[in-house]
């Protein structure tokens, strides 16, 4: 008897553990001991995504391939199944190594650390990168608990998109990963700082591509063209903090724009004031639109190129002939046109006007001599600028520089500019019209006794001739007009040398 009272005891007990183990609380449970879990290699998960240039998200399925120090590195099944693409173990390998030596060790000392435990949102220290078909994104929603955000993935989490080249991918790699790192200091940074900031690192990390050359090639566009995802826009955001970390700290002043909680142009301006030795921001942009254009080491030293080569802006206007009037159109916040005036030195001086209500456009002149680099500033006047150009060399290159400094502004600014012959000043007109009277009173002076003469001689002609004419008396004592007449040239040629 009491041994099947044991056995019922034990059956019991065995589905009491059954049933506590089949509830819904101990399920959840266990899904999150599951989610502590290390995955394993060649498993399949879903993972919520964005559909590639649209606010849609659906979920996709994706295969784990690797797994290095600090990542889990997967791929949409989809790559493999449909498209017959994916990396080998051997590329792979390649892969991870060189994003745990050489990527990662440069984004945590120029910019950040992503989060990590225990402020992140798994408690995870690898961050799970997706390589998708067709998506290269970092979305901050993944960051959330699913609580908070049913379509989060709830990890620190980007997608990058498939490229057949590993230097490639590593790139984008680097780039999706520094806006992870971005969000963990500063989630509300402008569009503009963070895109700057995460092409800066896509080429320092060795493996990306500059798209500063895209910039170089229509830089009245800015850095937003109001598409905000364009290669001119993204290449003008890059040159820009590359310009800056160049002469102002290199990798402490990245780290610090990324850090730092104020946003835009207000961290640039605290992060000059720390590592810019005071200067300011319009000082900065005009010596980086000054970079763009030159390009070469002068007797300013490197203060007019970058660290490593970028190429050099193209010419917007070429002007050959004077007067000359144009309306530029810089397309948005942060273009730059650049008008080249030839035929300038040796002939009368040109003056530049810019007519603007736009008080963050800039106006200059560079004068360009190939060893040295003069800046000519504009003068403020009432709607724009006035520029004077006086006496240039033959061998320098004039370019006049038009700059909108507000970087997030998105309407395009048009600027009125005529380039004309300078006009002398007030007090040189005065004195040109004084030297004109004094001129004509000489002349008058010079002329007045020969046109006294000449009046004088005229006179004597005519009064011989009145005398020449005969009256009814004198044609009675016999004396005739032709006599008369005959008298006078006779007392005229008597005055001229015989002839021979």
């Amino acid at each position: 008897m009491s041994e099947r009272l044991a056995r019922s005891f034990t059956l019991v007990m065995t589905l009491s553990v059954v049933a506590s183990a089949m509830s819904p609380a101990h399920l959840d449970a266990r899904a999150d001991d599951q989610s502590q879990m290390q995955p394993q290699q060649y498993e399949r998960r879903m993972f919520w995504r964005e559909e590639a240039g649209r606010p849609t998200v659906f979920e996709t399925e994706s295969m784990l391939i690797a797994v290095s120090q600090s990542a889990y590195w997967y791929i949409e099944t989809q790559l493999p199944q449909s498209h017959l693409l994916n990396y080998t173990q051997d590329q792979m390998d390649n892969i991870t190594s060189r994003f745990e030596t050489k990527v990662l060790p440069l984004l945590h000392s120029a910019f950040g650390f992503e989060p990590l435990p225990p402020s992140d949102v798994d408690a995870d220290p690898r961050t799970t990168i997706l390589i998708t078909a067709d998506l290269g994104r970092f979305s901050a929603r993944n960051a959330l608990p699913v609580s908070a955000d049913p379509l989060s993935n709830a990890r620190e989490m980007i997608y990058v998109r498939y490229e057949l080249g590993i230097e490639s991918l590593l790139g984008m790699v680097a780039h999706e990963f520094t806006h992870l790192i971005q969000s963990n200091y500063d989630p509300a940074e402008e569009g503009w700082m963070s895109e700057g900031l995460a092409m800066t690192a896509q080429v320092w990390s060795g493996f990306g591509i500059s798209l500063g050359g895209w910039f170089l090639a229509n830089t009245s566009a800015g850095l937003w063209s109001g598409r905000d995802s364009t290669w001119v826009d993204y290449g003008g955001r890059e040159l820009l903090i590359r310009y800056m970390a160049d002469h102002y700290g290199a990798e402490n002043f990245t780290r610090f724009l990324t850090q730092d909680p104020t946003r835009g142009m207000a961290s640039v301006e605290e992060a000059l004031a720390a590592w810019g030795n005071g200067t300011t921001f319009q000082s900065v942009f005009r010596d980086w639109l000054v970079a763009n254009l030159v390009g070469n080491q002068t007797t300013e030293g490197d203060r007019y190129r970058y660290a490593t080569p970028v190429g050099r802006a193209q010419v917007n206007f070429v002007v050959r002939g004077y007067p000359w009037n144009a309306t530029v159109q810089l397309l948005s916040g942060g273009g730059a046109a650049y008008i080249r005036l030839e035929q300038v030195a040796g002939a009368t001086p040109l003056e530049v006007t810019v007519g603007t209500s736009v008080d963050t456009v800039v106006a200059f002149v560079v004068v360009d001599s190939g060893e040295s680099v003069t800046l000519i500033d504009a003068t403020p006047v009432t709607g724009g600028f006035r520029i004077g150009l006086e006496s240039i060399s033959g061998t320098s290159s004039v370019t006049l520089v038009l700059g909108d400094m507000d970087v997030v502004r998105s309407t395009p600014v048009d600027i009125a500019v005529r380039v004309e012959p300078k006009p002398p000043p007030e007090d040189l007109r005065w004195m040109l019209l004084l030297v004109l009277a004094v001129v004509l009173l000489l002349s008058m002076a010079l002329l007045l006794p020969r046109i006294r003469r000449r009046t004088g001689a005229l006179g004597r002609r005519k009064q011989g001739v009145t005398q020449g004419v005969s009256t009814p008396r004198e044609k009675a004592n016999g004396l005739t007009t032709h006599d008369s007449v005959s008298d006078s040239i006779a007392l005229e040629d008597s005055s001229l040398p015989a002839r021979r």
